[in-house]
């Protein structure tokens, strides 16, 4: 597959932690991946990324050549090799080559919770993985780590559900997209969500390559009538993101100040604002605040847990990862235990 060139430029790691595309992409948190030939396109506020699982080979320097060469091909990357072997360090020798090895953790349990490592091919360059894409992926905390705190004896059900969801993460998304995008979710499934986020990025947003556009911001975003807005499949949130965006481009909302609060007072500054209640609040720590402890609830997952755990969830537990349990409980209730009249 032709990924992304030119100023981007164009890596290999390998993650000895969980990490699933698929898994990451159908969990209900991000919006704007695309899959494509063998992986998945990213857009993440002004940024884009292709991201494909590669090929385990025995020797990693076969792997960072195939790189090289691919790119030599196309006339890329001449200029920048040279550049980085006059600078080159035996201490930076793997980043600057374009390959890095990403550890999390040591599995020192010896059980199957440890994900085996993984190799991705990045459309990117090391600086721009190391300043954006590793804290867009959350690739600083171990997840298997996480997992591990599940007991199978005293939670069979959450541990079955780690199991089928291992691989997923939370990423850590832009607050202002995240909050646009999850008052759209509101009634709408997953595909018409997306849909509905496109239409507003081409009719809003920068255009980042052909046919790509960015989330637009707020003083974009807020140009638009309620009518056009409407016209991008919105309905009755038109008027939500309409204030939403107005309020976000006057100030009125800050998103620094929101970040700088406790989650409770967070929460409830969040139900303040105009077409946002709890379950959007929730969606919006977790997944635009990256407060791991937020545990949204929709109607699927009250009923899941009023089935499961009828006694209630033992949230005390899993504390300051409540929202990482969340995560596997909806993998799981959406693809191997769907609820009756799901």
């Amino acid at each position: 597959m032709a990924f992304l060139t030119g100023k981007c430029g164009r890596m290999v790691i390998e993650i000895a932690d969980d990490f699933d595309l698929k898994k990451i992409a159908d969990s209900g948190q991000c919006f704007r991946w695309t899959e494509v030939a063998e992986g998945y396109q990213i857009i993440a506020g002004d940024h884009l990324l292709r991201i494909r699982e590669c090929q385990q080979t025995e020797d990693r320097s076969v792997r960072i050549e195939e790189v090289r060469a691919d790119r030599k091909e196309r006339g890329e990357g001449n200029r920048e090799d040279q550049e980085n072997g006059k600078k080159r360090g035996e201490s930076t020798r793997g980043l600057e080559e374009g390959f890095l090895k990403l550890e999390q953790g040591s599995g020192e349990n010896g059980d199957d919770r440890k994900e085996e490592a993984g190799c991705f091919e990045l459309s990117c360059s090391v600086e721009e993985f190391e300043s954006f894409w590793k804290r867009y992926f959350d690739l600083d905390l171990d997840y298997s780590a996480v997992r591990q705190r599940i007991d199978p004896e005293k939670d069979p059900y959450l541990y079955r559900a780690s199991v089928c969801g291992r691989g997923i993460r939370i990423l850590n998304q832009d607050p202002w997209e995240t909050l646009v995008t999850f008052i759209i979710s509101q009634r709408k499934n997953i595909p018409a969500i997306r849909l509905s986020v496109e239409k507003l990025c081409r009719m809003a947003g920068t255009q980042l390559a052909e046919g790509i556009y960015s989330f637009p911001a707020p003083e974009q975003l807020c140009l638009l009538s309620e009518e056009q807005l409407a016209a991008c499949s919105l309905g009755y949130r038109a008027k939500y993101v309409h204030r939403a965006a107005e309020d976000a481009a006057d100030g009125r909302i800050d998103f620094r100040g929101l970040a700088a609060l406790p989650d409770d007072a967070l929460k409830r500054e969040l139900m303040k604002l105009y077409g946002v209640g709890i379950k959007v609040a929730n969606c919006e720590m977790l997944f635009g605040f990256h407060r791991l402890d937020s545990f949204p609830e929709d109607v699927w997952i009250l009923r899941l847990l009023q089935e499961a755990y009828p006694k209630g969830f033992p949230f005390d537990e899993y504390r300051p990862y409540n929202g990482i349990m969340q995560q596997y409980l909806f993998w799981y209730r959406r693809t191997v235990t769907p609820l009756a009249g799901a």
